[in-house]
């Protein structure tokens, strides 16, 4: 005789007398409702592990590609204005330089500043960037400055100008550059 091989089946069977009979359990309603709990629970649990885990390589990942981890202070420079505070400066008499720092002449006007800076008898100097947004508007279109403004919203400048104010008010306005140089000095 032929040898039966029994399959295997995933629900144990018992031998009673030569002849195989399958256990099977019988659950409650609660037991299959915890089970089924039990199983939701574990599954949560292991996707918010993979999420930490995923979460933290993507970080790392990220922190290893900026490898200065240094702290820079920010400052302010003073010595820098808008024209809307061309004229309330805490000084009575100062200097104010407006010109384009991006004009290919912009170094020789910044020399300019700082070698009248380091005289000893120097008035407070500051410059004034045409190129910032805030003072755009008041960059003369055409050449056609405004030396003559009685107001901040008159103001026009031409390619340099240097002015003096005197006690919150513009008491010399001068756009020639030789000009400029012998009133640094």
């Amino acid at each position: 005789m032929a040898k039966v091989k029994a399959k295997k089946s995933s629900t144990p069977e018992v031998v009673k007398n030569n002849k195989r009979v399958k256990n099977t359990k019988v659950r409650t309603e609660n037991e299959e409702i915890i089970r089924r709990f039990v199983i939701i629970f574990i599954i949560i649990v292991v996707i918010v592990v993979g999420v930490y885990f995923l979460t933290n390589i993507l970080v790392n990942k990220d922190s290893s590609s900026n490898t200065s981890n240094e702290t820079i202070a920010g400052e302010v420079n003073y010595d820098i204005l808008s024209v809307g505070t061309l004229l309330n400066r805490p000084y009575k008499e100062y200097y104010v330089m407006v010109y384009n720092s991006e004009d290919s002449e912009a170094i020789y006007y910044s020399s300019l500043i700082t070698n009248y800076e380091k005289e000893e008898d120097a008035s407070k100097i500051y410059f004034c960037d045409l190129a910032n947004a805030l003072n755009s508007s008041y960059s003369a279109k055409g050449g056609e400055s405004n030396p003559k403004a009685k107001s901040i919203e008159e103001l026009k400048f031409g390619k340099v100008t240097l002015i003096k104010v005197k006690d919150g008010k513009i008491s010399k306005y001068l756009e020639d550059i030789e000009a400029i140089k012998t009133a640094l000095q």
